[in-house]
């Protein structure tokens, strides 16, 4: 097999661009893209869009509950073949058109322009292979002038039983990549309804949309206030009590081990006025001998449609021996108006305890949370948009078999930038002149007789044969791998068997002795001194 070469001599920084630099950081954008992406939408993308608050859909039809905890779809094996990643409100013809310009621009393009781009890989490494030892006749073909077909996989696959080699594996998974590329980019993408949860109540289907998370506080003494002894108060104006739950969010806040520094949430309704309101006890590292109490006085105002102010420091406690804020502060008189009617509410402060949240309908009445969790109350009804997008596990698939394929190709590279001598040489490749000297090589093999045999007879004669073909390299020069193990290999045995022999070397015999003593020196061409047992022999 010849090699028509231009004469030039690459570059060691074109080569080094084209055979390490560029499919590195191919490489290593593919790799940080995939971890950026599965990080950014994994965790996070676990639902469908369904224009409901909370409530969503997940791509089995099932309902999650923002009080049930997050389920992850992304890495939920039962939905390897579902749609995850998903978004859209588009009718049915539009997801239609985007799912087959996908398959057309990015499976079928995609697969194209991946081959173009990997065949002259394929090809250099192919031939650095044959300057090293002969191939099979039927796979140089298989993989010169099929490139990636199904008969290339097969003709692989034979020689690989024959022989081994990393590199026909390398060539093997190559090619399956390729074939498999459309299939996968396809299978990963589709469209599906777009779904919204609902709740059945008296044989109706009830629009989770209308359903509101509200955190609740039990309050233990609401007879205080004209009520019930135990009262349970949500954070909604629906509730009657809604002031109540604003009283015991801000007593919390300020009269129950909470920092004095802490600063009230922004709560926009209800009414809460407390003053007169003393320091009780403090929080601090070491008390000193004279330490004294400050007495000082805050007020913590409250009004409907008005923002909690800071409650403010007592000007007699800043600057004092300690610096330590106040862990408990007793409230002693506080006024909270229910309806038209104001309690005046001396210490303690109303005795609460946090409920959590709970669920609460339109009508302003508590869901039960175990009921509401159960599959014959709850489900998703499919609406009459679409949405499109991808199956994680699949993409995930997809971009790990992408990593693995550039890593391949990095190895590929990698190989012919280091044992390669026809590649350290500018090439031109042509179909033609392959074709010729293919050609030529069975005329040699079966003589002239192959001009009248049927291609039948001659494709069995080829097998029979078992002909094989090789690259000659004699007139390019050294490998890179050649040159270093010959300026080397010397220094490394030396240093060897010295050292089996007992030597101690000190840092600067060390580095005489492998070469890196620092220096003048003589500089010789690539093919200066070359040693002519190194070379590749033809093997045609």
């Amino acid at each position: 097999m010849r090699i028509v070469s231009t004469g030039q001599q690459k570059t060691g920084l074109a080569s080094f661009l084209e055979h390490i630099g560029i499919p590195l950081l191919c490489l290593f954008g593919v790799a940080l893209s995939t971890g950026l992406f599965f990080d950014r939408y994994c965790p996070q993308y676990s639902i469908q869009s369904s224009g409901s608050y909370d409530f969503s859909c997940a791509a089995d039809g099932t309902v999650i509950y923002p009080l049930g905890g997050c389920r992850n779809q992304c890495w939920n094996p039962k939905l390897f073949l579902s749609i995850t990643l998903a978004s859209g409100k588009l009718t049915f013809p539009q997801a239609k058109a985007v799912d087959i310009c996908w398959d057309l621009v990015v499976g079928r393009g995609g697969q194209m322009l991946l081959s173009v781009l990997t065949y002259p890989v394929i090809r250099k490494s192919l031939i650095t292979l044959l300057e090293k030892r002969p191939l099979r006749m039927p796979l140089v073909t298989s993989l010169t002038f099929e490139h990636f077909s199904m008969r290339s996989w097969w003709a692989l696959t034979k020689n690989l039983v024959h022989s081994w080699s990393w590199r026909l594996f390398g060539y093997l998974y190559v090619v399956i990549y390729l074939l498999a590329f459309g299939t996968l980019v396809s299978a990963m993408t589709g469209y599906q309804a777009n779904m919204a949860p609902f709740y059945r109540a008296d044989g109706n289907l009830m629009d989770y949309s209308k359903v509101q998370v509200v955190e609740a506080s039990v309050i233990l003494d609401a007879d205080r206030v004209g009520l019930e002894p135990t009262v349970t108060v949500y954070s909604s104006q629906r509730d009657p009590n809604y002031p109540l739950w604003n009283y015991t969010a801000l007593a919390s806040t300020y009269c129950h081990t909470y920092s004095f520094y802490r600063r009230a949430e922004n709560r926009s309704n209800g009414t809460l006025y407390s003053n007169d309101t003393s320091y009780g006890v403090f929080y601090v590292a070491n008390y000193p001998a004279d330490f004294e109490e400050p007495s000082d006085l805050f007020s913590i105002d409250w009004v409907v449609n008005e923002t909690a102010t800071e409650a403010r420091l007592g000007s007699s406690y800043k600057g004092r021996k300690t610096e330590s804020p106040v862990r408990y502060i007793d409230c002693t008189t506080s006024n909270i108006t229910l309806g038209n009617q104001t309690y005046s509410l001396p210490a303690p402060p109303l005795d609460s305890r946090p409920q959590g949240q709970l669920y609460l309908d339109e009508n302003g009445k508590i869901l039960d949370q175990r009921w509401l969790h159960t599959s014959e109350v709850s489900s998703c009804q499919t609406t009459e948009t679409y949405q499109w997008g991808f199956s994680s596990l699949l993409l995930f698939t997809f971009c790990m078999s992408t990593i693995v394929f550039l890593s391949v190709l990095m190895a590929i590279n990698i190989d012919i930038w280091l044992n390669s001598q026809v590649n350290r040489m500018k090439q031109t490749f042509s179909l033609h002149r392959d074709i010729l000297d293919y050609a030529n090589e069975i005329r040699a093999e079966l003589g002239g007789k192959v001009d009248d045999m049927p291609p039948k007879d001659l494709d069995s004669s080829m097998d029979v044969l078992g002909a094989e073909a090789s690259a000659s390299a004699y007139e390019y020069p050294p490998s890179r791998a050649q040159v270093y193990r010959k300026e080397h290999t010397p220094r490394l045995r030396r240093l060897g068997s010295e050292l089996r022999a007992g030597h101690t070397y000190s840092m600067a015999e060390t580095k005489r002795s492998l070469g890196l003593s620092y220096g003048p020196v003589r500089k010789v061409s690539t093919f200066e001194g070359y040693d002519e047992s190194l070379r590749a022999y033809d093997m045609t």
